[in-house]
């Protein structure tokens, strides 16, 4: 077992990534010298690599072969993959870990400020930053950490606390089947330390009543009831822990207000990417501005999630006034030539829906006319949000 405290210098694969960007600014807040490389910022090679690093943490993303892993183990360096490094913070800190198929960002968050409000200086590793900017990087007893399921990568993690926010069907390009994810959790709360505690669900209509949140949502209720049970597990008080949830300001990437067309139009910007979460972000904007034109622009993130769940994103994207689908972003993936967009389209458009396909210039085009009484809302974990700043 390692402390991160006795780091001097460490050097990172990916930086650019937003686990191992919240890593390294936590290190800096440590006083510990940081060094990375990442493919769209100088490149992988070995010259990269100080020779005196006390370690080197890389992405699940880097192959095998990636010449920086290989020079640290030929000078000796110990190496860890990002998953292992929270597994390693987590056996020597309080840890609160939240796992979960939708939530996990804004659940994480939320458990960060009560603890930052009630000044016990928490080290908080996320997906996303609040909008509010504000870094959580503390060095008291207690890590708040987003715990990934997609290869298992949570099973590094061994919690004081672990959150279930939901189990839905998600990265089947990894997971068999529902059972598989399933067990896969199961796994994860067998990693509970002695005397740990686990938090599914959370029902108080007293203190639920009490919760006036800033942002939109019955979802954002039910993570921000959880976030409740674990402060009171904490031992803070529980109107003092509803009183941080109610100035919580929302999370980057999640219903994030971007500013006005010139015309007037309200621009919003989500990380939905999976049909439960695009319902739950549709549903929030009607509730919000139930008289205003509903455009969403989605953006299919993996042709794997988009084949899987063809049928429910034409049923949860029916939601909105107008659908424009993007190109599939393939991410991870190679090219696929048996899905397209216009193969959802098609599927909205039969089931009574209004969609049709745009490149990213004409999304950027179209997103600058509409009118005053609309709201638009780019969707999607790809590079969708790049036509969505109006700020």
């Amino acid at each position: 077992m390692i402390d991160i405290n006795n780091f001097k210098k460490v050097h990172l694969v990916g930086i650019q990534g937003s686990g191992l960007s919240s890593l390294a600014k936590a290190f800096e807040s440590r006083g510990i010298m940081v060094s990375g490389s990442d493919t769209n910022l100088v490149g992988h090679k070995k010259e990269n690599v100080p020779n005196n690093a006390d370690c080197l943490i890389y992405t699940v993303a880097a192959e095998a072969n990636n010449p920086e892993i290989l020079r640290a183990k030929e000078l000796r360096i110990p190496t860890f993959s990002y998953p292992e490094i929270l597994g390693q913070i987590s056996q020597t800190l309080f840890t609160i870990a939240i796992a979960g198929t939708h939530g996990k960002t804004t659940t994480t968050n939320m458990i960060g400020k009560i603890l930052t409000d009630m000044d016990l200086d928490p080290l908080v590793i996320a997906g996303s930053p609040m909008q509010d900017g504000r870094d959580m990087y503390g060095k008291g007893k207690y890590f708040v950490v987003e715990a990934c399921e997609y290869k298992r990568s949570f099973l590094n993690i061994h919690p004081d606390i672990a959150i279930i926010t939901n189990i839905d069907n998600d990265h089947l390009d990894y997971y068999k089947n529902r059972g598989d994810i399933e067990n896969a959790f199961n796994e994860f709360i067998g990693n509970l330390k002695e005397g740990g505690k686990v938090i599914k669900d959370f029902q108080n209509l007293e203190y639920q009543k009490m919760l006036n949140l800033k942002i939109p949502g019955e979802h954002n209720i039910k993570n921000a009831m959880k976030a409740l049970e674990a402060a009171l597990e904490l031992g803070v008080g529980a109107e003092a822990a509803i009183k941080s949830l109610n100035d919580f300001p929302g999370v980057e990437r999640r219903f994030e207000f971007k500013g006005k067309n010139n015309n007037g139009a309200l621009i919003f910007d989500d990380y939905a990417h999976h049909p439960t979460e695009v319902e739950a972000t549709l549903l929030a904007a009607r509730e919000k501005y139930p008289d205003l034109k509903l455009v969403v622009f989605f953006q299919p993130h993996l042709y794997s999630r988009t084949k899987d769940h063809l049928d429910q994103f034409a049923e949860k994207l029916k939601i909105a006034d107008e659908v424009i689908l993007l190109p599939i972003f393939a991410s991870r993936e190679k090219f696929d030539s048996s899905i397209k967009s216009e193969d959802l389209a098609e599927k909205i458009n039969k089931t009574g829906g209004k969609a049709k396909v745009m490149s990213m210039d004409e999304t950027s085009a179209y997103i600058k006319i509409l009118p005053h009484n609309s709201i638009a809302l780019t969707m999607g974990a790809g590079d969708i949000n790049k036509v969505s700043d109006f700020g």
